[in-house]
């Protein structure tokens, strides 16, 4: 067990450790890297219109070879990495706000699209994933006699 400063208990300096992290967390309104997920989410706009579901995401210095887009009925999942460009020990660095490292967003869809026509484009940074909707139709259901 580590020594600890004289009169002072287990649970003072635990108390201590404690207010300095939440410090840091109000402070920087982010954890340090140890306490991070190794994962993070990109922000997302998802807008519905009569003809089409339309989702807006923020990939900001994402590589489109390093994006993976799979869809099921249900869900859209968004899978990609984005690069740190900040690297190496010759530089001071006085704010490290963007997220980097691998990522994956998971996107609840709604019933009645069309997922097999999805489209998809990338610009300036934002990454528009269009799903048309299914047309609704009038299917005439025959009666059999048993």
């Amino acid at each position: 067990m580590a020594d600890l400063p004289r009169g002072r208990s287990p649970l003072d300096v635990m108390q201590q450790d404690m207010e300095r992290l939440l410090d840091y967390v109000l402070r920087y309104k982010r954890p340090p890297a140890f306490l991070s997920s190794p994962t993070w989410q990109p922000l997302i706009d998802m807008c519905e219109s009569e003809a089409s579901l339309s989702i807006l995401v923020d990939l900001a210095g994402v590589k489109r070879e390093d994006l993976e887009l799979t869809i099921t009925p249900e869900t859209l999942s968004i899978r990609g990495e984005r690069v740190a460009r900040v690297q190496g020990q010759a530089i001071v660095c006085y704010q490290l706000e963007i997220p980097y490292g691998s990522f994956e967003r998971v996107i609840q869809l709604p019933p009645g699209l069309n997922i097999s026509q999805i489209s998809a484009s990338s610009r300036d940074g934002l990454l528009e994933i269009t799903i048309p909707k299914r047309r609704p139709g009038t299917v005439r259901i025959s009666i059999q006699t048993a």
